[in-house]
């Protein structure tokens, strides 16, 4: 089985076109999903974390309040560190299970959705990597719009990742969404007919 990396910064659109992706029978496998799964109700990641953070990062019915939870990782490097620690070794081991699965199932070509693929040097695993692009202004308010945060807190989370600039330097291919749905689509269909045809496998009819 082949698998290729998908990338693109906060509010890119990059989930739009990992649905492009699964529509046209590519798994997407999101790393995102992944995450949350380590830290369910009841997991040990949480209960470390809990430990670590306090109740406070809990909602009343005991699942993660991921908002709480970034608001005191963000900025600060040792928090960061110990959040990474507690749950990537498990975020790897259950990527490792479910890629695994794809596989048995028959699966040719799948694709794995990273919003830090590059911030964490995940694309040398998964290449080639399609990275999703918008401007700024547009992410800024889907941001807004999304999370409730200010303008400025919207900035501050962009700032942390990597310029897409870098990103579309260490890309193969790169997806624009600074027009329409219908835009987009066409150009995920293109890019996966190129990454198809780059692994040997036969277009989809």
């Amino acid at each position: 089985m082949h698998v290729f990396g998908l990338t693109g910064g906060m509010a890119s659109g990059k989930s739009t076109v990992a649905r492009v992706f699964a529509s046209l029978g590519v798994p997407v496998l999101d790393a995102d999903l992944v995450a949350r799964e380590v830290v369910k109700p009841g997991t040990s990641a949480l209960t470390e974390l809990t430990a670590h953070f306090g109740d406070c990062i809990l909602h009343a019915d005991g699942t993660l309040n991921r908002k709480e939870l970034g608001a005191r990782v963000f900025g600060n490097a040792d928090a960061v560190a110990f959040l990474n620690a507690t749950t990537h070794p498990r975020i790897a081991e259950i990527t490792a299970k479910k890629l695994a699965e794809f596989a048995t199932s028959g699966t040719e070509l799948a694709c794995y959705d990273a919003a830090l693929m590059f911030e964490k040097g995940l694309d040398a695993n998964f290449k080639p990597v399609v990275l999703v692009v918008a401007p700024e202004h547009v992410r800024i308010a889907r941001i807004v719009a999304r999370d409730s945060l200010s303008e400025a807190e919207a900035r501050a989370r962009i700032a942390v990742q990597l310029p897409d600039s870098e990103k579309h330097i260490r890309a193969q291919y790169t997806i624009n969404n600074n027009a329409t749905l219908a835009d987009v689509e066409t150009q995920a269909a293109q890019v996966l007919t190129l990454v198809r045809a780059g692994f040997g496998l036969a277009p989809r009819s």
